[in-house]
């Protein structure tokens, strides 16, 4: 059986210390995460977590700390089914300018 391979992507900001959804659950089939990349745009360091919901929990998959101008890049390859989403999370409020985000992704589907 053959898969359709459909990429996405979406960008933005992280709000503090609240979950933001950078790849959201897939609709059907599975969801490939490609990369998420997080990028510190503030003038003082920041702690950020990607983590996975499952909709029951969140796993943290990687947490690093951010000087100015550093990127925290997560490449694994991870698929997303059912309710599974993958978020960012800083571990308090920055100073002034909240990090951005990027993510890709790829939807799996089995083709008939």
């Amino acid at each position: 059986m053959a898969k359709s391979f459909t990429p996405g992507e979406s960008s933005g900001s992280t709000a503090g210390a609240t979950p933001v959804t950078v790849i959201p659950a897939p609709t059907a089939g599975a969801r490939m995460i490609r990369s998420i990349t997080i990028y510190n745009e503030d003038t003082a360091n920041v702690k950020a977590t990607i983590q996975q919901d499952d909709g029951g929990g969140k796993t943290k998959m990687a947490t690093r700390e951010l000087a100015p101008d550093q990127t925290l890049l997560y490449e694994v390859v991870q698929n997303l089914t059912g309710v599974q989403l993958m978020e960012v999370v800083l571990a308090g409020a920055v100073s002034a300018t909240e990090p951005t985000w990027k993510a890709s992704w790829a939807d799996l589907e089995d083709v008939v």
